[in-house]
């Protein structure tokens, strides 16, 4: 429970939970930077420094549908392995060729991106 540890320590979960929320955010828009793991560890920071803030993020938020997928292994609705691969591929498009330098940096881009496409098709497929 998040009243047994002292205030300042509280502070310090809110203030986490925060950040990864914001951190989350972003990482929608830009292409290589995963969402879900920043999402989680909001979770477990707000489950540590506010029932408020733990239990808006896990029912009412944007993202409440979708951390619980995830939570209960439910899979990844096909729209979201849709979206991950189209923007991925737009994010990879954009930095191979003109963003990264030639030679280790295209490598690089394309290996990254290519892992972040396997994962995600990998996952299991949420029906309905």
């Amino acid at each position: 429970m998040p009243t047994e540890r002292p205030n300042w320590l509280r502070l310090i979960y809110v203030l986490a939970g925060h950040l990864c929320v914001a951190i989350g955010v972003i990482a929608i828009v830009v292409p290589l930077l995963p969402t879900t793991p920043f999402l989680l560890l909001a979770v477990a920071s707000y489950a540590r420094g506010s029932d408020r803030f733990h239990d808006w993020l896990l029912h009412r938020s944007w993202f409440a549908s979708h951390i619980s997928s995830v939570r209960e292994r439910r899979g990844v609705s096909i729209e979201l392995k849709i979206a991950t691969v189209v923007i991925s591929l737009i994010g990879w498009v954009g930095s191979f060729f003109f963003l990264v330098p030639k030679g280790w940096g295209q490598i690089a881009t394309s290996v990254i991106t290519l892992s972040i496409i396997i994962s995600v098709l990998r996952q299991p497929t949420r029906r309905g």
